[in-house]
């Protein structure tokens, strides 16, 4: 992966302003409806015209005015100016233009989410690039805060991409007093969730850092946001399916932090690793076998 601190090329000052207007002109691709009304509508364009540059749209004109104002326009802020800060991060889309205050424009990246390989499919090294660009842009004093294996890209190159900073909380490298509880309480969110990505498909690399996190319940946020999804989640009622894939997640999670619990031996870790490897090399054989046939 290139360095988290790799310069994104940014439009330059002889690219055409993305207007209101202009964007409602623009051919565009539909990548992802909203499932409800606080959801935004995400597309893809090309901008500027014949420019063979694509970009991310991402817009909430569709949705309640009610929303919009109480909330919406507030995430959609929080996003573009989480990816303003982190302009020049490679890994993070390069902003483009923000055209009202109901609509935001991005780098488009073209890659599959990490959620969809499984787990003895995922790139080698992918994971670890995770890792380094979440402590980078803490580093940098942001937090993402809802980062997700659906919230992240993956390439043909194996490079990465974070998605999705409606969430993200800009707190700047110097943050003292209550703000700085508050950005423990958010980067301990993020770093649960790299824990998580890290757990199913390289465990025995966690750190005891990350087993704590997972093993003890998380920051006060997470249980937070974890309880408020709950309820949300009741009140639609979830489906079987869902529920049986969530559980088989979760007991999965809980094997693997069996086989690298603290307290453990290095020769007894090193046995756990090279087992864990075993198995995943079975699975991509099978895996070609079966699509060999």
């Amino acid at each position: 992966m290139t360095s988290p601190a790799q310069t994104i090329q940014a439009p330059t000052s002889k690219t055409p302003r993305l207007t209101r207007r202009k964007l409602q002109g623009l051919e565009r691709e539909s990548i992802h409806k909203a499932r409800n009304w606080s959801k935004a509508d995400v597309s893809i364009a090309e901008w500027p015209p014949q420019s063979g540059r694509r970009v991310v749209i991402k817009e909430l004109k569709n949705r309640p005015l009610w929303f919009r104002v109480l909330a919406g326009r507030y995430l959609l802020r929080r996003e573009w100016n989480a990816l303003c800060a982190l302009r020049e991060v490679a890994g993070v889309p390069a902003p483009v233009a923000k055209p009202d205050s109901d609509t935001i424009v991005m780098e488009f990246f073209p890659g599959r989410t990490l959620d969809s390989f499984r787990w003895w499919e995922v790139p080698e090294g992918v994971v670890e690039k995770v890792e380094s660009l979440v402590a980078h842009i803490h580093e940098l004093g942001i937090t993402h805060g809802d980062l997700h294996s659906y919230n992240v890209l993956v390439d043909e190159n194996d490079e990465i991409m974070l998605i999705d900073w409606a969430t993200a909380s800009t707190f700047g490298k110097q943050h003292r007093g209550p703000k700085s509880v508050t950005f423990d309480e958010w980067r301990a969110l993020d770093e649960r969730a790299v824990a998580k990505i890290k757990i199913l498909s390289a465990p025995t690399d966690i750190t005891p850092k990350q087993y704590d996190l997972l093993a003890n319940g998380g920051s006060r946020v997470y249980r937070f946001v974890k309880n408020f999804k709950r309820l949300g989640e009741r009140m639609r009622g979830l489906d079987e399916q869902t529920i049986l894939e969530r559980e088989k997640k979760r007991n999965k999670i809980l094997q693997r932090l069996e086989d690298v619990a603290p307290g453990r031996s290095e020769e007894e870790i090193a046995h756990a690793k090279a087992k864990f490897e075993e198995h995943k090399q079975k699975k991509r054989d099978r895996a070609q076998a079966n699509q060999a046939t």
